[in-house]
């Protein structure tokens, strides 16, 4: 196999391994994170609060976006 290619692949299975080590985040620091990319997709405003996503749109519309951990 090509050395550049085999190379690549190891990287990208060390940064994973490393992400799988993170520590784990509560639901509010996910959505804190998602709400300013709710920008690049949709026209409205959107505002983390705390703990969810207020949405609010031109229809008049409202919708609150909230992150919960799905325990397994």
């Amino acid at each position: 196999m090509d050395k550049k290619f085999l190379k690549k692949l190891r990287e990208e299975k060390e940064a994973y391994d490393e992400l799988k080590n993170e520590p784990p985040f509560k639901g509010e620091e996910f959505a804190e994170e998602i709400a300013p990319l709710l920008d690049d997709y949709f026209e409205g405003e959107f505002q983390f609060d705390g703990k969810e996503v207020v949405c609010k749109f031109a229809n008049g519309q409202t919708f609150l976006l909230k992150a919960e951990e799905v325990k397994q």
